[in-house]
């Protein structure tokens, strides 16, 4: 997506973007791809090496998260929008080239949240379908931000949402609860070792040399969002899902039919397969071996 839009000339930037934009939308739907096959691949490994059984009562269609936002809204859409964003900037005086640079790392960081949260959907929906599989431990890619990295190690429900940020790629690790607490990890050592970004020096001292909880010194919530489309101007419910202002119906993600079944698996398992994310014919298990229980790389 860097190369793409390096690309392109600041002046003229909306005409030569509209050429491209298809490019893009194939980049970005086979990043999206790729990385729903690698999480689809990696909770029947992580459960293997757990121990645990691995019977999934129904079938996962990946595609259902290839092509669409975590909004809800068509990836286009999504993508034009650094491009409008470094227009009005132009309009509003700013040099073309500064402009352009603003715009691209908008897009690299859309880019990126969009594959990412297209492995974690269907890693999240992978795991649902799964009875074994009773919540997640959410794991660090390290370096870190300190947001994330007093979260690390926690146990959540199966039908807890993510807290993430832009560009946020930690991962969840599915898990029953009588093992998460093999999996616990330490903010703390993460910390006195450098590999968290994001702290003041005021922070560091009270951590590391004090001795101060990280979660105590730590906002985690700040900037942290789930990816619910609940609370979005113009969106309404409706009895079969959610209504954009243009009327057509939106697509439910993952977290937000988990919020609405309010912890009841067979409802959350019913408005999957309404919403398209699984099918009624059983899942065939994956063959042995292979794939070990690595994070996905999405």
């Amino acid at each position: 997506m860097r190369s793409l839009w390096s690309r392109l000339p600041a002046v003229g930037l909306g005409a030569a973007w509209d050429r491209v934009e298809d490019d893009a939308l194939g980049l970005l739907t086979a990043g999206q791809a790729a990385a729903a096959s690698e999480a689809s691949a990696y909770v029947p490994a992580v459960l293997a090496e757990l121990g645990l059984p691995d019977n999934p009562t129904t079938r996962v269609d990946r595609s259902s998260v290839v092509g669409v936002a975590a909004s809800g809204v068509p990836l286009l859409d999504l993508l034009r929008f650094p491009v409008q964003r470094a227009l009005a900037d132009m309009d509003d005086g700013l040099e073309p080239l500064a402009a352009k640079a603003s715009g691209g790392k908008l897009l690299e960081g859309i880019a990126q949240t969009q594959v990412v949260d297209a492995g974690r959907a269907i890693e999240s929906v992978e795991s649902v379908v799964r009875p074994a599989v009773t919540g997640y431990v959410r794991m660090l890619r390290l370096p870190s931000c300190a947001r994330c990295a007093i979260l690390a190690g926690r146990f959540y429900r199966w039908s807890a949402g993510f807290q993430r940020h832009p560009r946020c790629d930690c991962v969840h690790v599915p898990a029953s609860e009588d093992v998460a607490g093999d999996m616990r990890t330490d903010p703390a050592a993460a910390i006195r070792a450098g590999r968290v970004h994001g702290l003041s020096q005021a922070d560091l001292k009270a951590i590391v040399e004090d001795g101060a909880d990280p979660a105590r010194v730590v906002n985690a919530n700040k900037g942290m969002g789930t990816g619910q489309v609940f609370g979005v101007p113009g969106i309404k419910t409706t009895a079969a899902g959610f209504v954009g202002k243009d009327k057509k119906l939106i697509r439910l993600r993952p977290e937000s039919i988990y919020r609405l079944a309010d912890g009841d698996r067979d409802e959350a398992m019913r408005l999957l397969r309404a919403h398209g994310y699984t099918t009624d014919a059983p899942k065939p298990k994956a063959a042995a071996g292979g794939g070990g229980g690595k994070p996905p790389r999405h």
